[in-house]
């Protein structure tokens, strides 16, 4: 698997609780309206930041895009760090006042500056490959598309690989910074393994019951219990819930809003919780043709709301081929119990 992680950012109101792992926010807002595409993101006020996991070997690329905006110029400070398990920092892409980028070594020292590549109150595309090695490690940055900085042979690793991401506002002052679109990926396998370049990432929402309906609703359709707006979930208004073990339910989901020529993948959230005592697991799965996959590791939800993220899926299971349109807007997506 290429992608680890994908993240929109539409799904939540404001609760840092609800975001899904491994998005850590360490201290972090969000909008609702200040999108990219005018739905939520995430929002950085006075040095804020949150933490993205992401465990990768060494001599394996750890990519990391985003969508970004700033609003005014900020000062010379870490714009993220690739950090150990140990907690420390393996190098850095650090924003100039001026409006450039510099990648920085664990040891603080500038290799290489950018041209200046930042346009203020516009969204741009951020994008990163690092490769943590003690001698052969990399940093190469792109920024819509177009190569910015590219550091080779240089020292990443300080005894071990790269664990996590902290992403920060590199303003300490009242300036505002927005991330939409946000992905993880490595360069494992046949596809999805480079730079993407731009994306947008949609939120799907459920239109209809599919073939499996043995959640029940508290009220209504099954369909219309979970086809929440997304940024506006009810709660406990209305709902579907199951106990029994293998217990299944899906729903033919809407069709994708702006038709691509590449779609790198597809994954179910759900927002969930358990109401009664002993321990549970459930998963999401899609349906695609005659074919249905559950998450390889089931979830154990707790007794508050969370979303949990789905099982990354680059492939269209009935045809074992990327996805196109077509097979995107037939697909199902759905809930099961699993204990």
């Amino acid at each position: 698997m290429a992608i680890k992680f994908f993240d929109g950012c539409g799904l939540y109101k404001s609760a840092v609780a609800d975001y899904a792992s491994p998005l850590i926010p360490l201290s972090w807002d969000y909008t609702t309206t200040g999108g990219r595409f005018g739905g939520g993101c995430l929002a950085s006020y006075d040095g804020d930041s949150w933490r993205l996991m992401t465990p990768t070997a060494n001599g394996v690329a750890c990519f990391l895009g985003a969508s970004m905006k700033f609003n005014t110029n900020m000062y010379d400070n870490p714009l993220y760090s690739f950090v150990d398990v140990s907690g420390k920092v393996l190098g850095q892409v650090c924003r100039t006042k001026q409006g450039a980028l510099t990648v920085v070594d664990n040891a603080g020292s500038v290799l290489q500056t950018s041209p200046v590549c930042f346009r203020l109150s516009a969204w741009f595309r951020f994008e990163a490959k690092f490769v943590t090695d003690g001698s052969t490690g990399s940093m190469v940055v792109h920024i819509d598309g177009q190569e910015v900085l590219n550091v080779t042979g240089i020292n990443t690793s300080i005894g071990g690989s790269t664990d996590h991401i902290t992403f920060n506002n590199p303003r300490f002052d009242t300036d505002v910074c927005y991330w939409d679109d946000i992905v993880w990926w490595d360069d494992v396998g046949e596809i999805n393994n480079d730079f993407f370049g731009d994306l947008r990432i949609d939120e799907l929402l459920p239109t209809a019951n599919g073939a499996s309906q043995d959640w029940v609703p508290n009220t209504g359709s099954a369909y219309a219990a979970v086809d929440d707006p997304v940024g506006s979930y009810d709660n406990d208004t209305t709902y579907i819930a199951s106990s029994a073990a293998d217990a299944r339910s899906n729903f033919a989901m809407s069709d994708i809003a702006t038709p691509s020529d590449k779609i790198c993948a597809v994954q179910v959230r759900a927002r969930v919780k358990k109401s009664d005592a002993g321990a549970t697991t459930l998963s999401t799965y899609i349906s695609s043709g005659d074919e249905s996959v559950d998450d390889a590791t089931p979830h154990t939800p707790t007794t508050a709301y969370l979303f949990i993220a789905g099982d990354v899926h680059e492939t269209d299971p009935s045809t074992g081929l990327p996805w196109d349109n077509d097979g995107v807007n037939g697909l199902s997506a759905g809930v099961v119990v699993s204990s």
